[in-house]
C-alpha cells in the first residue's frame, strides 16, 4: 500500500513531500523517464548557525551529490541545521571541478571550506584533514546474469572470468589499481556494460551498488541480473575540511552525528526512499531488445545471491 501511494503521488503530483525535503520529479533522461531531485525545505536557522560548512562536490555523483538532481543527503544536511546549528551548504563547479579541488586542497578558495563524498587520499601539500568516522561506505558488488553462476570463493577468483567496470562509476584509486590487476576493462557507459552483461560477452560488471541499481531499474533490466551477496570492495567517503574548523567545537558534535546509530539509520532509510522511487516509476519498462532471457520477479525487492560469499 505505501508504495502504491507514492507512485500516485509523483504520477499525479509530480512533487512529494519526504519528511523535511522536497522531493520533485524533473527533466527527462535519456530513457525518457523523469528524474527526481532532492530540494532542501528547512526553515532559516538565523543567527544560530554555529558552523558553516560550504563543500565542494562533484556535480555528477548521484545519489551522493548532483548539480541537476541534488543530494540524497538533503534532508540530513536540514536537520544538522534545524537540531545542531551546522550549515552544510553543497558548492558545485561543473565546468572547472578539478581546478575547484586544487584550490581547496591549497586553501586557495574564500568561498570552499571543505569537500564532500570524497575518498581518502594522501594530499602531502594540503593540510587539510578529513571528519572521522565515513559518512557512507560506497559498496562495490559484482552483477551478473541471472544464468551465469560464477565459481567465485575469493576476490582473487574474479581473475579467471572477464569483468567490466563503468568509466563514470566514481571509485577510488586502490580499487581502480584492484581492477587493473584483475584485467577489469573499463566501458563508457552502464547501458553498454548491461548489454556486454546480457549478451554473454562479459562475465560480470563491478560496479557501485546504488548507481548501478538506479540504471538497471531505468533500462528495465533489474529482474534479470543478480548482486554478489556481499561487497567485493567497501569504499568509505569522507568529509574533508580546512584545518581551522577542526578547532571549533561542532566539529566533535559532527563526528557524533556520523557515528550515531540514528544517523545511519536516517541515511539507510533515505536511500532506500530512492531506490522505491525507481523501482514504482520504473514498472512495465520493456528491456532492450538484446535481452533473451526470462526475468525473474524476485529480484526486484532484495539483491540476488550469487554463488558464494565474499
Amino acid at each position: 500500500m505505501r508504495r502504491s501511494i507514492l507512485s500516485i503521488l509523483i504520477t499525479l503530483c509530480g512533487v512529494i513531500t519526504s519528511r523535511a525535503e522536497t522531493i520533485q520529479m524533473i527533466g527527462h533522461d535519456e530513457y525518457g523517464y523523469n528524474l527526481p531531485k532532492y530540494i532542501s525545505t528547512a526553515p532559516k536557522a538565523g543567527g544560530r548557525i554555529k558552523l558553516r560548512l560550504k563543500a565542494l562536490a562533484d556535480d555528477k555523483n548521484f545519489p551522493i551529490s548532483s548539480l541537476e538532481q541534488g543530494s540524497v543527503f538533503s534532508k540530513i544536511f536540514d536537520e544538522m541545521l534545524i537540531k545542531n546549528s551546522i550549515q552544510f551548504s553543497i558548492i558545485y563547479r561543473p565546468e572547472t571541478y578539478q581546478k575547484a579541488v586544487r584550490d581547496f586542497e591549497r586553501n586557495e578558495s574564500r568561498e570552499i571550506n571543505a569537500h564532500f563524498g570524497v575518498y581518502y587520499k594522501d594530499a602531502p601539500y594540503s593540510k587539510n584533514q578529513y571528519i572521522y568516522p565515513a559518512f557512507f561506505t560506497n559498496d562495490v558488488h559484482i552483477i551478473t546474469s541471472l544464468h551465469n553462476k560464477l565459481e567465485l570463493a575469493t576476490k582473487n577468483d574474479l581473475k579467471k572470468y572477464k569483468g567490466i567496470h563503468v568509466q563514470t562509476d566514481k571509485i577510488s584509486d586502490f580499487v581502480a589499481k584492484d581492477f587493473t590487476s584483475f584485467n577489469i576493462k573499463e566501458v563508457e557507459s552502464f547501458s553498454k556494460a548491461f548489454e556486454l552483461l546480457l549478451t554473454g560477452e562479459i562475465d560480470y560488471i563491478a560496479a557501485s551498488y546504488y548507481p548501478s541499481l538506479i540504471e538497471l531499474y531505468k533500462t528495465g533490466i533489474r529482474d534479470y541480473v543478480a548482486y554478489s551477496q556481499e561487497p567485493v570492495w567497501k569504499i568509505p567517503m569522507f568529509i574533508r575540511v580546512h584545518p581551522q574548523l577542526m578547532k571549533s567545537p561542532k566539529i566533535k558534535e559532527l563526528e557524533n552525528i556520523l557515528k550515531s546509530d540514528e544517523y545511519k539509520k536516517q541515511r539507510d532509510e533515505l536511500l532506500t526512499e530512492l531506490i522505491e522511487i525507481y523501482q514504482e516509476n520504473t514498472r512495465g519498462i520493456v528491456p532492450p531488445k538484446y535481452v533473451k532471457e526470462t526475468p525473474d520477479n524476485t529480484a526486484e525487492s532484495e539483491p540476488l545471491k550469487v554463488k558464494d560469499n565474499f
